[in-house]
């Protein structure tokens, strides 16, 4: 259904209300929306704000809490009589010595630092005990953690949690260009209770990641998480290319911040987007159900105004159709003096005028236009009349009857059709089939010297036209076109252009001299009697209006073209 006339059909009460409900809830839409928008992009941005500052904390927490710590791996470092213990050949000499000064100097750290939960060394040298507590082979060394502590070169680094969970890994390659190829890892394990409390946030919704630099989470808010790799929990690349991120987990938008923490680590802050805009949805919520409150009040009381203006526009409407229904008569009273009433005045007026105009114009413009209808269609029949008849005439004398009688058939069928019942309108098939039966009388007469050829639209044979169109325009080429002795052939084209019907009859006679075309134009321009070419003229633009009519091309020794043009009637 076409929307714009469903609308212009409904009433004049409903298109007020439909008005007066647009203009008022449009803008509380707008208002609404507005609001939302700020609200939502400034609970965004605080969103933003609160999670940089977390993770600034955890970082600022995490640091102090770790920095002791690299200061025990700064001073194991540059012992180096630890580093003659750790690197040196066993394979003829006591090991004792070096497990008294190591166990003397752990056990001394870890005493003042609770918070360790071992220290240990990965070492290559095969020549030194590994009792699964201080000393481990290389081999026992996490691969991740192998990698991360080797491309540090020298640097601490924060690994992962033990394969207990119990701890943390604080790495650093010893011995960076050892004697002999041997090289050593220190590892200092820091207690999981050490870290966890600093994942902890205010917002309990909150997810809180450490991860190392190879994008595996060292510690999280979700102790579980720990050692996944963080492409589980977010897309990897925002890892190192944003500050800000917002992505997409599983169909549940998440919003938060990036913090580069110390020994390459990152500290990440990740809220629930639909968590943070819950105040602003409650709020477009409240201001959505007083809009529907205000916009039930609005609608009552335009409900009770547009019916009072209804019903005054209803006067004016019921008063047109009584006057459609040809009581002109009819008046308005007690409408007012605002803008209907003023109408109402008006249709008084028009009430009057238009009786006036009956009783002195119309009925009589009525009368002369259908009498001068009739009259010129009729002009044409007796013309005609008097032509058939004498070739009738003249084959009885020169013939006799058989040839007569088909000139007789001939004039009664074109005289069936032009009367038609009294009908002034037929078919384009019926006017074609008319100027047939009077194009065989004429043949009878003038035998081979005129040929007439048909280009007809079929589409066209259905439409109505005013009758004895066709048959005028050939006649009129007839005798006026054709020159002695030579064939004289004639083209009848009838097309739909657009809206239009156009008639056209073109022949290759003698053509019009320039002075007399332009006298025939004007002449044609003109409501005045008179019968062929100018009896047409007349006819359709009393018919159909001063738009149409006929129109003549000609050039002198070269033929004459005769078009007319009507509006399709179907």
């Amino acid at each position: 259904m076409n929307i714009v006339k469903w609308y212009k059909n409904r009433s004049f009460q409903f298109k007020l209300v439909i008005g007066y409900l647009v203009l008022a809830l449009i803008p509380m839409l707008c208002v609404t929306w507005y609001s939302y928008g700020k609200t939502r992009n400034v609970l965004l941005t605080e969103a933003y704000q609160s999670a940089e500052q977390e993770a600034e904390r955890i970082e600022k927490n995490f640091s102090t809490m770790v920095e002791p710590y690299e200061t025990i791996l700064d001073v194991l470092y540059v012992d180096q009589m630890l580093s003659g213990y750790l690197f040196q050949d066993y394979s003829n000499d006591s090991y004792e010595d070096m497990f008294y000064y190591i166990d003397k100097k752990l056990s001394e750290i870890c005493l003042m630092n609770a918070g360790i939960y071992k220290i240990c060394f990965y070492s290559n040298n095969e020549t030194l005990p590994q009792d699964n507590y201080y000393f481990y082979s290389m081999q026992d060394l996490d691969r991740r953690e192998c990698v991360l502590t080797f491309d540090a070169i020298g640097e601490t680094v924060f690994c992962g949690t033990s394969g207990d969970g119990k701890a943390f890994h604080m790495n650093r390659l010893m011995n960076f260009y050892p004697q002999g190829g041997m090289k050593g890892v220190l590892s200092l394990q820091i207690e999981n209770q050490q870290i966890q409390p600093l994942l902890e946030t205010i917002n309990s919704t909150d997810e809180i990641y450490l991860v190392d630099q190879k994008g595996y989470i060292l510690a999280a808010s979700e102790p579980e998480m720990a050692g996944l790799p963080i492409r589980t929990r977010m897309p990897e690349e925002d890892l190192e290319q944003k500050a800000q991120i917002e992505f997409e987990r599983d169909g549940i938008s998440k919003i938060g911040n990036i913090q580069s923490g110390v020994f390459g680590t990152k500290i990440l802050v990740i809220s629930d987007k639909e968590t943070v805009l819950k105040d602003a949805k409650d709020v477009s919520r409240r201001m959505m159900f007083l809009i529907l409150c205000s916009a039930a009040m609005v609608f009552l009381c335009i409900i009770c105004y547009t019916r009072w203006i209804s019903m005054r526009v209803q006067k004016v409407v019921y008063a047109a159709k009584r006057m459609g229904q040809g009581e002109f008569d009819y008046r308005l009273e007690n409408m007012g003096e605002d803008e209907i009433g003023q109408i109402g005045l008006a249709f008084n007026q028009l009430s009057d005028q238009i009786q006036e105009l009956i009783r002195e114009n119309y009925e009589k413009k009525i009368r002369i236009q259908t009498s001068e209808l009739n009259l010129l269609q009729e002009q044409i029949n007796p013309h005609f009349l008097y032509n058939a008849l004498a070739v009738i005439s003249a084959l009885a004398m020169r013939e006799g009857g058989k040839q007569t009688m088909q000139a007789v058939k001939n004039l009664s069928s074109f005289y069936r059709i032009s009367l038609n019942k009294g009908k002034q309108v037929l078919s384009i098939q019926e006017e074609v089939e008319l100027l047939q039966s009077y194009l065989k009388i004429q043949q009878m007469r003038f035998r081979d010297s005129v040929q007439v050829e048909y280009e007809i639209a079929r589409e066209v044979l259905t439409y109505r036209t005013i009758k004895l169109l066709l048959q005028p325009l050939v006649e009129n080429a007839i005798h006026h076109a054709r020159k002695e002795e030579e064939v004289l052939h004639i083209a009848v084209r009838i097309q739909k252009e657009e809206r239009d019907v156009v008639f056209q009859v073109t022949d290759d006679g003698c053509g019009i001299e320039a002075e007399k075309l332009i006298k025939l134009r004007s002449s044609l321009r003109r409501l005045e009697e008179g019968y062929g070419l100018r009896n047409v003229a007349n006819r359709v633009r009393l018919a159909y209006g001063e738009d149409y009519g006929v129109r003549i091309e000609s050039q002198e020794g070269y033929g004459t073209t005769v078009s007319v043009r009507i509006p399709v009637n179907e």
